[in-house]
């Protein structure tokens, strides 16, 4: 009852995948696209690419400020997860997702302390993170 999506992706993309799990459309924040005689065209509308800083800028609007739990794949979650009060979060990386290797860096360096603490493994799959007191626990489930 209270899980919402946030994306970069087209909103109407996002309402229809919202829609098959339940979340109705008024929790869903994703890129409005500009409409001429009921067709989407490819004009952006404000706010913008729901994107990177933006998506916490949203979710603060709708008066979501602290998170139980956020999950997200991309560099462009960072800022909603840093607003996670428990910060658990499942992430992907490798060659293939938009600025993977860049995600991973900043997960060694802000969360485990950079090379002086536990090193990521390279290989992708994915990864769920929870805080437990001072410590991370880290689940590796590579495929």
């Amino acid at each position: 009852a209270q899980s919402w999506i946030v994306s970069g992706s087209p909103h109407p993309c996002v309402a229809a995948i919202g829609a098959t799990v339940g979340i109705p459309e008024n929790r869903i924040l994703g890129t409005l696209l500009d409409q001429v005689d009921g067709i989407y065209a490819p004009r952006i509308m404000a706010p913008g690419i729901v994107w990177e800083g933006l998506k916490k800028t949203v979710l603060e609007s709708q008066g979501i400020h602290n998170p139980w739990f956020v999950a997200g794949d991309s560099v462009g979650d960072w800022y909603m997860f840093e607003m996670s009060t428990h910060w658990c979060w499942c992430v992907v990386w490798d060659k293939h997702r938009h600025r993977g290797e860049e995600f991973r860096e900043i997960v060694q360096t802000r969360i485990l302390g950079g090379n002086s603490g536990p090193i990521l493994p390279q290989e992708p799959g994915t990864y769920l993170f929870r805080q437990q007191g001072k410590n991370w626990v880290i689940e590796v489930k590579v495929p």
